[in-house]
C-alpha cells in the first residue's frame, strides 16, 4: 500500500539530509562550511595555546629553611595551612602545593591533563574560556553532523 507522500513505496528510500560531508566538494555551501570550520578550529587552537601559556599562579619562594626557622623562633605561626614545608613559602587561603609544578599555586583548582598544567588563579579564566569554547565546538559539530 502506497501512502501519498511516502517515498519508500517509490523505491527511493529515506530522504537524507545533506551535511558537510555529503555535499559535492565544489559546491558553494561546502566551501563556506569548510572555511567556517577552519576559522572555528583556528580560534579553538588560539584559546588552547593561550590557556596553556598562562602561569597558573605559582607563589614565590620566601626564603630558605634557616630563615623560616628563625621566623618560627621569633613567634611567626608555621602551621601546615599557612606554611608549605615542601617549597618553603607562606600559603594564602585556597593555595596548595602542586606536585607537577613543584610550587604552591594560589587558588589551586586541579591539574588538567588537556592543558598539561595546573589550573590556578593565574590561568583559571583562560581555562574557562577553553572549556566554554570546546563545549560550543562539540555542540556545533553534533548539530551539523
Amino acid at each position: 500500500v502506497v501512502v501519498p507522500g511516502d517515498l519508500r513505496g517509490a523505491g527511493l528510500g529515506p530522504v537524507r539530509r545533506q551535511t558537510w560531508y555529503t555535499m559535492p566538494p565544489g559546491s558553494a555551501e561546502a566551501v563556506v562550511r569548510r572555511q567556517v570550520w577552519f576559522v572555528i578550529a583556528m580560534v579553538w587552537l588560539a584559546v588552547l595555546f593561550w590557556a596553556m601559556r598562562r602561569d597558573p599562579g605559582c607563589l614565590p619562594v620566601d626564603a630558605d629553611r634557616a630563615t623560616m626557622l628563625e621566623l618560627a623562633a621569633g613567634g611567626w605561626d608555621i602551621r601546615p595551612d599557612t606554611y608549605c614545608y615542601l617549597c618553603m613559602s607562606r600559603r594564602p587561603y585556597r593555595s596548595r602545593h602542586s606536585r607537577v609544578e613543584d610550587r604552591c599555586v594560589a587558588r589551586f583548582d586541579h591539574h588538567c591533563l588537556w592543558l598539561g598544567l595546573t589550573v590556578g588563579a593565574g590561568n583559571q579564566v583562560a581555562f574557562l574560556w577553553f572549556v566554554v569554547q570546546h563545549s560550543f565546538v562539540q555542540l556545533l559539530a553534533n548539530l551539523t553532523a
